[in-house]
């Protein structure tokens, strides 16, 4: 963890205005994390008022430490403001900055001006101790537009198919409702039958987030949903060493990511997802960590 000198006296940088920093961050760059309970767009800015200590904090780490580059990962969090690996926020530049003495006699509240340039991917996440909840990560930068989310959905359909085609029922209500056709999730006019939570089922067929054995048709996952009903009991075996990390229940977007510890697992597990469905690689994004020594 990066330790700044000094980051508790009441030396406080000039405020200012100041350009954002160009190029990306070197992999494995460390940035305080604000939390914010609102989406953004790339290349746009937003004014705060911080006056949490954390956040007090987290100003003059970024000002202050060269590393940082006045930056800090801006990261929309809709439920318990806790990150996670494989979030998605926002790289942002601290573009105006106007320190305010409360008479506190320690670090100033701060006006802010941010500018987003980059979108992000959170690798590493901690709460560093001793900074009343102020958190911090490590990140990867990611392409400015995300995947199409046909292309997402469909990829998500092949990592969710059981190579022998059978699978379990998983339940949120302890019942799986049985269509006689694909249809509308919530529409039940057509409902024929259930399916009983651990029930296994035999697939006849697969589209589209749906299967169809041999009761009918059963949904296995919601378009735009992270819940799985219908497990795949022998799921596509992926290259060595690479797994499918859980994704973050904070994220407002379906995502996948998958971690791969070598240059040849990420290329084989490249190789893989095309080959389940053209041009799903375009779903990935190299994350490369430098070794730590000592």
């Amino acid at each position: 963890m990066e330790q700044l000198a000094g980051a508790m006296d009441d030396a406080t940088v000039e405020g200012g205005a100041f350009a954002p920093i160009l190029g990306a961050p070197p992999e494995g760059s460390v940035r305080s994390i604000f939390f914010y309970n609102a989406d953004i767009e790339l290349e746009t800015e937003v004014g705060l008022h911080l006056f949490e200590p954390r956040y007090r904090r987290m100003v003059q780490r970024a000002m202050k430490s060269p590393a940082r580059s006045r930056q800090l990962i801006f990261l929309p969090n809709f439920r318990r403001y806790i990150g996670a690996h494989g979030d998605v926020g926002a790289l942002a530049h601290i573009t105006r900055y106007r320190p305010i003495r409360d008479g506190s006699g320690g670090l100033p509240r701060a006006e802010v001006s941010l500018r987003f340039t980059a979108r992000v991917l959170v690798l590493f996440h901690w709460e560093e101790p001793g900074t009343q909840g102020l958190h911090e990560c490590t990140f990867s930068v990611l392409p400015p537009t995300p995947p199409p989310s046909a292309l997402l959905e469909r990829l998500l359909d092949c990592l969710q198919q059981s190579t022998d085609r059978c699978y379990r029922v998983a339940t949120m209500k302890g019942f799986l409702h049985v269509y006689a056709q694909p249809t509308d999730a919530f529409d039940t006019t057509n409902v024929v039958g259930t399916l009983s939570d651990g029930d296994v089922v035999v697939a006849l067929e697969n589209t589209a987030g749906w299967v169809r054995h041999e009761l009918g048709w059963s949904i296995s996952r919601i378009r735009g949903d992270r819940f799985v009903w219908l497990v795949p009991i022998a799921p596509i075996v992926l290259p060595a060493g690479v797994t499918v990390v859980p994704s973050s229940k904070n994220a407002r977007a379906q995502h996948v990511v998958l971690h791969a510890p070598s240059k040849e697992a990420a290329r084989n597990a490249r190789a893989l997802l095309d080959e389940l469905a053209e041009g799903t690689s375009a779903c990935t994004v190299e994350a490369i960590m430098p070794v730590v020594r000592g």
